[in-house]
């Protein structure tokens, strides 16, 4: 249509509820949560932007779950670079279990 615009959300694993832009998860219910949004336009001549050669929306998906990250410090006198130090049995502990993520 010309001289419009539009807004596109892609997820995966999900759903997306349109009357409030959530996506509602239970984590055991899950396999990942993956999400997309692009945009595209058409101007008044009738020329696209926001699309690939193929004159299709292109999604680049993020993961919503499954993200971390960890620092480690030490305080001992012998801390360097010199040394290495090998972390196992890494146990998270009340990790939450279901939630509401605002697209």
């Amino acid at each position: 249509m010309p001289n419009a615009s539009y807004a596109f959300t892609a997820v995966v694993d999900g759903e997306l509820n349109p009357a409030n832009n959530t996506i509602a998860y239970t984590v055991a219910d899950q396999k990942d949560l993956l999400l997309a949004t692009a945009t595209a336009s058409v101007d008044n001549d009738g020329d696209v932007t926001g699309v690939n050669s193929n004159n299709l929306v292109a999604f680049t998906f993020d993961h919503l779950l499954a993200k971390a990250y960890f620092t480690f410090q030490t305080k001992a006198a012998y801390a360097t670079d010199k040394y290495t130090y090998e972390i196992s049995k890494i146990q998270f502990d009340n990790a939450y279990t279901e939630g509401t993520y605002t697209v």
